[in-house]
């Protein structure tokens, strides 16, 4: 979850809460979740991802001033004369694009850095890493309007990016720029890149990657201009809601532009949004008494600046629009509870008596590792990403037969940060195996296994293996532990000799059930333990749990 950063002085300067102590037990009482003093006496404060317009020091301390006074927010849209033309071209790279004004900021060099924590933390989460959505701030004096957004070719266009020192095209910035570096990424299959040109072609933005230097906001600026860009709209504008509402808690003017494109908007729309709740659905969902429920709940929304009223036993709310998080009825039924305070709600006892039972599958997946404790193995936990090379090559297989116990296609995962976790196992052995080729250098017996899912089809299974590597060991020894095993995890298993080529031939088994196949063991072949450096022998077994 975000970790935000707050000053406390400027959090009781921005919220007109005089006691900090006042403030930190609102900020519990909101839906915070760790809350710590940092070594510079400043506040690190966990929020739940659902609330953007928490993610600094200004949204928060307008959460704690409507939470203590019930006094809803109300922000001005000056009517602007700024007009920002989308271009077509930009249809297939990053379509959609929204901003704002605000003028009249007081621009200082706290408000600068709360901004850039919003921005990084915005595009951490909403942002999907900037895939989704990417912001730029702008010192409007630099620039000149009508602003454009459009794609054009990497090498026809130069500027000097933030934090660079000289002209590069967009080409060069994606490999000699850190953040071109970085988001290199979001433009790959794209053979022309969008930018954001003033009246005179100055850049002002090469969304998603960086802005350009002519533009960067100092304590000198006043008027400010936010981009937003991404490829869902409703994200876009919703976060050019949230800066904008931040700044003008900054004691700035919000200012409106026209995007031109289609039909065309006017941004940023300020207006309170909708939605209707059923007056029993909220009661019964966190347990309200009848009389003066009503009168409690829109006491409770007030609180959260909502403004509500009672028509027909329905609640209507009109919720302000820079909250992005209000999506279902029972995203209103959370801030009737969080405005009555979680701790002032009593607890109801269940209508009839239940009685919690272990579920099969964990009491083979207890069984299983009570067994291997006792034989001296040694627990370890692998990732569910995995190497396709650790499933196939390395394991003396071609990656082609799909009809056998352990080998099936694998989900293949889209953008993978490295070739090693391209892809989702479907076997935990190739795990085990990368464990002990990385603690090849410690002394023998190395005994691990391991208790998790694979996915050998489109569901998850979990799955029990071993791996036991020795001077000793063999295959007497590993089928001594299936038949543990199998008599106390699958009562009634037999066993078939398996000709798999990760296994010598004719020293490996199935482990079989009603005909199924449920598991595999044996001791493995010398190429195997070629490819993974290993000298000494190794057996191993996985099945279904």
């Amino acid at each position: 979850m975000p970790v935000i950063n707050i000053d406390p002085d400027e959090l009781i300067a921005l919220s007109g809460i005089p006691d900090i102590d006042e403030a930190l037990d609102l900020i519990s009482t909101i839906g915070a979740g760790d809350l710590e003093r940092g070594a510079d006496g400043g506040l690190e404060i966990e929020f739940f991802p659902n609330r953007p317009d928490l993610y600094s020091v200004e949204g928060l301390a307008r959460a704690l001033r409507t939470y203590r006074t019930e006094a809803l927010t109300e922000y001005d849209v000056t009517r602007g004369e700024i007009v920002l033309t989308v271009d077509s071209s930009v249809d297939d790279v990053r379509p959609f694009i929204s901003g704002g004004v605000v003028r009249g900021v007081k621009v200082s060099e706290e408000l600068i850095l709360s901004m850039m924590n919003l921005q990084e933390k915005l595009h951490l989460t909403v942002g999907r890493g900037r895939a989704k959505v990417a912001i730029g701030l702008h010192d409007l004096a630099k620039v000149t309007p009508p602003f454009i957004y459009k794609a054009v070719e990497p090498g026809s266009i130069s500027f000097v990016p933030l934090g660079g020192s000289r002209p590069l095209d967009l080409g060069e910035i994606l490999t000699e720029h850190e953040k071109g570096q970085d988001y290199a990424h979001l433009m790959e299959g794209h053979s022309h890149y969008p930018i954001i040109l003033d009246a005179n072609d100055d850049v002002l933005s090469f969304p998603p990657v960086i802005n350009g230097t002519l533009t960067t906001v100092t304590t000198e600026t006043r008027d400010i201009f936010i981009d937003c860009t991404g490829t869902d709209l409703e994200t876009v504008q919703g976060v050019v809601r949230n800066i904008a509402t931040a700044l003008a808690e900054r004691g700035g003017t919000i200012e409106s532009i026209d995007v031109v494109h289609g039909q065309g908007f006017t941004a940023p729309d300020l207006a309170r949004r909708r939605t209707r709740v059923d007056m029993d659905y909220v009661r019964r969902t966190i347990g309200l008494d009848g009389d003066g429920a009503s009168e409690q709940v829109l006491t409770a929304l007030a609180r959260t600046d909502m403004q509500a009223s009672v028509e027909d036993g329905e609640i209507v709310v009109d919720h302000p629009a820079y909250r992005m998080d209000i999506m279902h009825p029972v995203d209103l039924v959370e801030e009737v509870a969080i405005g009555i305070g979680y701790r002032n709600l009593s607890g109801l006892l269940p209508g009839s008596v239940t009685f919690g039972s272990i579920r099969p599958e964990t009491e083979a997946e207890e069984t299983f590792r009570g067994i291997m404790t006792g034989l001296g193995f040694l627990e370890v936990k692998s990732l569910l990403l995995t190497d396709p090379r650790a499933e196939s090559e390395r394991m003396n297989r071609s990656g082609e037969e799909r009809d056998l116990w352990w080998d099936s296609p694998s989900v293949l995962v889209a953008n993978p940060k490295t070739s090693e976790h391209s892809v989702l196992r479907t076997t935990l052995i190739p795990s085990l195996f990368g464990m002990i080729h990385l603690n090849k250098h410690h002394p023998l017996p190395q005994k691990v296994f391991e208790v998790g899912h694979a996915l050998p089809t489109s569901e998850k299974e979990l799955r029990g293996a071993l791996l036991w590597t020795d001077a000793k060991a063999g295959f007497s020894g590993v089928k001594g532990i299936a038949e543990l095993l199998w008599t106390e995890v699958h009562p009634g298993a037999t066993i078939e000799e398996a000709d798999e080529p990760t296994f010598i031939g004719g020293r490996a088994a199935y482990i079989v059930v009603d005909g199924e196949r449920v598991g595999i063991f044996g001791e493995v072949h010398p190429s195997v333990l070629s490819s993974w450096e290993l000298t000494h022998p190794v057996v191993c077994l996985e099945m279904r749990l």
